[in-house]
């Protein structure tokens, strides 16, 4: 299944009528919408990061005045704006992809679970040292899924970590 994160529908929301459904970036503009609803709080904080970000990206206020008049929603201005930055969001595909680094990958491939910051690391596991996190919680993730914990580990990924390189944010302790 393809998945482009600007042009198909892939966040999980929850509308003030209480019913979920899924959106598009470009719906964020609906008033009926309350909050995202990941099965992680990170993942919702997340969401809306990479909301704010797109917005910011695609269409940013051109000065003090352009921002105040900005103060109704508006979906289509959004779709429109979206549109032109819409090839660097597949997440499938050919090409470059949503958040790839071209350089060659080395190692073993990490299961699904390792996008997650809190998940044990291989030596944890090899120990039997993963007490406080049971290991594999995640033995796989739809697309949508996925999308959302990659951007959240390339957004606030800390600095070490065999495999791991350091998030957009530079990393730090935790």
């Amino acid at each position: 299944m393809p998945l482009n994160l600007i042009a198909d529908r892939w966040i999980p929301v929850r509308r003030s009528d209480g019913v979920s459904s899924v959106i598009r970036p470009d719906e964020i503009a609906d008033p009926g919408l309350v909050f995202p609803v990941w099965p992680r709080p990170d993942l919702n904080i997340a969401s809306l990061e990479f909301l704010i970000g797109l917005v910011l990206l695609a269409d940013p206020p051109a000065d003090l005045d352009d921002w105040e008049a900005r103060r109704e929603p508006d979906s289509e201005r959004l779709r429109t704006a979206f549109a032109r930055i819409e090839p660097a969001f597949n997440l499938t595909g050919e090409g470059p992809l949503f958040l790839q680094d071209l350089d060659p990958l080395e190692g073993e491939p990490n299961p699904p679970d390792m996008l997650f910051i809190d998940s044990a690391g291989g030596n944890t596991a090899r120990n039997n040292a993963d007490l406080m996190v049971r290991r594999n919680r995640y033995p796989d993730l739809d697309l949508p899924l996925a999308a959302m914990a990659l951007y959240l580990l390339q957004a606030h990924a800390p600095s070490g970590g065999a495999g791991n390189r350091t998030s957009m944010r530079g990393g730090g302790p935790l």
